[in-house]
């Protein structure tokens, strides 16, 4: 049986929005103290709607909601503070964070500490620190969900990863000395492991290593259906007929 909920004044973040009926919206947000939660707001669409500018992603806002189920009702939303607005390949990094949020986390399941370093995130997300904070973010979203990778110690005998030798990571199995067994699987410097476990990268090839291990096993969570984000950077890299950035971000 369930039960009926009135929730009132909830932190929360708008990840997706899409049209339904004439002028309503289906909403995801994610919240603090419930997660991915399921929202339809009725009239947002209207010409009369007041309401109308804050129903969208990458806005902090407070949200109370009624109802019961995996969809609730949305009964306000207000403005909660106030973050830079995101352009270019900030905004496509922001959108490849809300995605990647959308497909991974199952409603209702909360996720706080996520939650309030998602905030952070949006916050301090500039050029110079991206790719850093979206391989923090990856790994943190990676171990909230239950298939975070021990990035500290071999898996095959218990000992500590060491920094001057090369290691395989084995999907299902976890890292490995390089070239002791017959498995074969992607090579990664134990110095790079160690920057990522400790999220503190002192050059970009630790950083590229980084990306290069978190997209293997990201990608086996996310499945075969394309990230939207990787499209859009692809048709904005198309249309200004040269790269825009060097790569997506993941």
């Amino acid at each position: 049986m369930s039960y009926k909920a009135s929730i009132q004044s909830q932190s929360g973040y708008i990840l997706h929005t899409r049209p339904y009926r004439e002028t309503s919206l289906l909403l995801e947000a994610f919240t603090p103290e419930f997660g991915r939660v399921g929202l339809v707001v009725r009239g947002v669409r209207g010409k009369k709607s007041k309401n109308q500018g804050l129903i969208q992603p990458l806005v902090p806002l407070l949200l109370s909601w009624t109802g019961r189920g995996e969809l609730h009702t949305l009964l306000t939303a207000e403005p909660r503070m106030r973050l830079p607005q995101k352009q270019g390949r900030m905004l496509m990094s922001c959108l490849y964070v809300n995605e990647i949020l959308l497909r991974l986390l199952h409603r209702n399941d909360a996720h706080p500490e996520l939650f309030y370093f998602y905030e952070r995130f949006l916050t301090e997300l500039n050029e110079d620190n991206e790719e850093v904070m979206l391989r923090i973010f990856e790994k943190r979203l990676l171990n909230e969900i239950g298939y975070g990778l021990v990035l500290d110690m071999d898996a095959d005998n218990g000992e500590r990863i060491k920094s001057d030798r090369m290691y395989q990571y084995i999907p299902e199995h976890g890292l490995i000395v390089a070239g002791e067994n017959n498995l074969k699987g992607m090579s990664i410097p134990g110095k790079s492991l160690l920057a990522l476990s400790k999220e503190s990268f002192e050059d970009k090839e630790d950083l590229k290593n980084a990306k290069r291990l978190l997209r293997a096993i990201m990608d086996v969570q996310l499945g075969s259906k394309p990230l939207n984000s990787r499209l859009m950077y692809q048709s904005l890299n198309r249309q200004t007929r040269k790269p825009v950035i060097e790569d997506i971000p993941s």
